[in-house]
């Protein structure tokens, strides 16, 4: 089972090298993704946060992560797609309830701004969105890697 989350952690880490390449050699925003639907459509919060987790390497790490609970694993092939569907299911949600707080931070922050004014609440403002993205990034990880398949 580890070789499995080895094999399927390769796809994402594919994908987090196209997006490093991408972001480093162009002249784009912080946190812009290439392989997600992320900044495909301009929306806020939490939907931009939602559209993240259709990443075309996740998708490929989740088939791949089914597949393998079927080949290594031996599950049946229902309980392998039940068990990535709720994976996937959980990430959404997560995506989504992170994607309010960021809403709210950002709501919160753009209030002190117009309010205050200032070098200060801009700085605030950006540390905002630091945030939103250190959070989305954490739980992004915790759900990317197929953790469940190392307690087997």
């Amino acid at each position: 089972m580890f070789s499995l989350a080895c094999f399927v952690g390769f796809a994402k880490i594919i994908g987090d090298v196209i997006n490093n390449t991408v972001y480093r050699f162009a002249n784009v925003a912080e946190g812009t993704s290439f392989t997600s639907l992320h900044d495909v459509f301009s929306a806020g919060e939490p939907y931009k946060s939602i559209l993240g987790v259709f990443d075309i390497f996740t998708v490929w790490a989740l088939v791949l992560a089914a597949v393998g609970l079927q080949k290594a694993g031996g599950a049946s092939k229902r309980a392998s797609w039940v068990a990535v569907t709720v994976l996937f299911v959980l990430k959404l949600l997560f995506a989504c309830f992170f994607g309010l707080f960021a809403a709210l931070i950002e709501d919160i922050f753009l209030g002190f701004q117009f309010g205050c004014g200032g070098s200060m609440a801009n700085d605030l403002y950006r540390s905002a969105g630091t945030i939103r993205l250190l959070c989305g990034r954490f739980f992004c990880i915790f759900l990317e890697m197929p953790g469940f398949l190392r307690f087997h």
